[in-house]
């Protein structure tokens, strides 16, 4: 068992609904050493969408439609041009791959490029989290004012909606997907 003040409560808190889980897993320590971290950052930008097809023709042609539309090409290039601006300021050597890929789920088809870096010294995974969330795939660009635009026109309350979900070593990295 983890010693007590090893293993703060959780934290719910904050009108931005921030919603911080610090408990061990059930098995502590993990077993073995803790993975090793990888060489660099890793995130992946995602924007721009098409329906799953009927069967796998139909997929590959509704991806080669994503994949040549004008306008998802645009708003994905938004998404990751601003992924790698705000990871520009927590790491270095940012890096984004040339063009998307088609990213295929049980019901949607999504564009996705990988955006890698390498943390700078005295930053944690966590500072990324906070740069990167919510990217303009959810909110809009620029950040700040497509927010304050939802909150106040926004219908509906997106709770988890697109929320980041993480496991991570505090010294070491993180895996961080959206809800």
């Amino acid at each position: 068992p983890v010693p007590r003040a090893a293993s703060p409560p959780p934290v719910a808190g904050g009108g931005g609904r921030v919603y911080a889980l610090a408990r061990p897993p059930r098995r502590w320590p993990p077993p073995s050493p803790p993975p090793t971290p990888p060489a660099g950052d890793h995130a992946t930008a995602v924007a721009g969408s098409v329906a799953r097809g009927t069967d796998d023709e139909a997929d590959r042609w509704l991806a080669r439609q994503l994949l040549d539309s004008r306008k998802d090409r645009a708003e994905h290039a938004l998404v990751v041009d601003d992924m790698a601006q705000r990871l520009a300021a927590h790491a270095s050597d940012v890096r984004t791959d040339p063009t998307p890929s088609v990213l295929r789920l049980t019901r949607i088809q999504h564009l996705e490029t990988d955006v890698r870096a390498r943390l700078n010294p005295g930053r944690h995974v966590l500072d990324l989290v906070v740069a990167l969330h919510p990217t303009p795939a959810v909110c809009g660009v620029p950040r700040e004012a497509a927010l304050e635009l939802l909150r106040a026109h926004e219908p509906f309350d997106r709770g988890w909606y697109v929320g980041p979900l993480c496991f991570f070593f505090f010294d070491l990295y993180g895996h961080f997907l959206p809800a």
